[in-house]
Order: C-alpha cells, then sequence, then structure tokens
C-alpha cells in the first residue's frame, strides 16, 4: 500500500514531464557542446600562437643584448692588446690568435695555438661567438687562416684599421692620415662570417641577426647597433670614419 500523500506532482502529469525535461536540460548545462569545446581550442590556439610570439622576440632580444656584451668584452681585450703593442691595432687575418693571451691566459697567441684553441672551444662559452648565428656559417677566412671556423662571428674592419704586420695602425696614426676621421665614427669590429669585415656589400658583413642592421663597436670602444644596410653611405661612412659618401 503507498501511504505517500499525493503532490502535486503526482496530480498534474504534465508538471511531472516539465521537471523531468527541466532536470535532463540541467544536467546537460554542466558538460560542453560541441562547439563550445571548438571554441575553446581555437582559443587555447591562438594564445599559443601569441605566446611562441612573444617568447620569439624576448629569446632574439635576448641574443642581442648577449652579442652587444661580447662585442664591449672583445673591446676591453684589444685595448689590452694595444696597451702592450705601443698603441698598436691587432692586424687583419690574425687578429683572432692575437688576443687569445687575453682570453686564455698562458696561450702563446701564435697561429698554431689558435688553431689548437679553437678546434676544441665551446661556440657558446666564447665572447667572439654570437649566439644568434648558426656556427656552420662561420668559415674563417682563407684556408690559412680558418683557425676560428664554426666561432668567430665578428670581423675587423681590414681596410682602414687592421692592417698587415708592415704598415701596424695605431689611433694616432689613423687620425694623422686624415684629419676628418673620428675614432668614434670609424668601425672597429662588426657582426661578420669572416675574420675581415669590408664595406658596401661584401657578404662577409653579417646583417640581420638581431632584426635589421648589425652591431659594431668603434675605435673609441663604445658598441652601437647600426640600422642602415651595408650598401648605405652611412654604413660606408661609418667604416671609413668620416663622411667618404
Amino acid at each position: 500500500m503507498n501511504l505517500k500523500p499525493p503532490g502535486i506532482l503526482d496530480k498534474n502529469p504534465e508538471a511531472v514531464n516539465r521537471h523531468r525535461s527541466q532536470s535532463f536540460h540541467g544536467k546537460s548545462s554542466l558538460g560542453f557542446t560541441l562547439i563550445e569545446l571548438l571554441a575553446v581550442i581555437a582559443i587555447i590556439g591562438i594564445l599559443s600562437s601569441i605566446l611562441m610570439v612573444v617568447l620569439s622576440k624576448a629569446r632574439s632580444s635576448a641574443e642581442g643584448v648577449k652579442c652587444v656584451s661580447n662585442l664591449r668584452q672583445l673591446g676591453i681585450i684589444t685595448s689590452l692588446y694595444m696597451s702592450d703593442h705601443q698603441q698598436m691595432y691587432p692586424e687583419a687575418n690574425n687578429w683572432g690568435y692575437q688576443l687569445l693571451p687575453y682570453l686564455s691566459p698562458g696561450d702563446p697567441g701564435t697561429l698554431e695555438s689558435g688553431i689548437e684553441y679553437y678546434s676544441t672551444a665551446i661556440p657558446e662559452d666564447s665572447i667572439l661567438f654570437c649566439p644568434s648565428v648558426a656556427p656552420d656559417t662561420l668559415d674563417g677566412n682563407t684556408i690559412k687562416y680558418r683557425y676560428g671556423s664554426g666561432i668567430i662571428a665578428y670581423g675587423i674592419n681590414a681596410t682602414i684599421v687592421a692592417s698587415y704586420t708592415n704598415s701596424r695602425k695605431t689611433p694616432m696614426s689613423l687620425e694623422a692620415s686624415n684629419s676628418k676621421l673620428k675614432p668614434s665614427k670609424l668601425m672597429l669590429y662588426g657582426e661578420a662570417n669572416l675574420l675581415n669585415l669590408f664595406w658596401g656589400s661584401d657578404e662577409r658583413c653579417a646583417t640581420g641577426r638581431h632584426g635589421a642592421g648589425m652591431n659594431v663597436i668603434f675605435c673609441d670602444f663604445h658598441v652601437e647597433r647600426i640600422t642602415d644596410s651595408v650598401s648605405d653611405p652611412r654604413f660606408q661612412n661609418l667604416y671609413f670614419g668620416y663622411d667618404r659618401f
């Protein structure tokens, strides 16, 4: 015997059906429809893309900062070398191993020691390596001077500053050679694929590693980012140290 007192739902079958329908729809509202799920996936994809772009820019910025730091340190050891060599700049082709005594105390700074040093050096641990470049694109210079392949990512101004042993340059001799020349406007090192940096459209100049242009250290040892292309007159004037073009 059913002793349950009759309720409103028992007396009204339509109310019972409406109650069941509301209960059913109430349960389904707790989950996701297919459209809602696809919308969530799309939003996650968009956010992931934005995050990847942000991280990529942050990484590129960090690598640019490291490159600038490398050039500053390169300027310091170059000034130490000059202090020990009557203010003469390092030589074209040879500078990569001539500076080794200041990178690796006890190194004699010869071509032979340079070949040995760079053959075992880890690129990422060297101040001569730019973190934005692939090591296999750094080819040294000629076969004879390819001691820095895969590591040296900077080149010296081989036309104006770094001459060969028979005509070594000093800051004083450079300024005496041209009254218009200013060390603060004369490139010393810049980003490059080979040991020597040349002006114009030469492939030795490495632009675009950190966006447009390249990082450069000048003969007064300040570092600057040059945004002009290597064929631009302003870039070429900085290479020569005065308004030549």
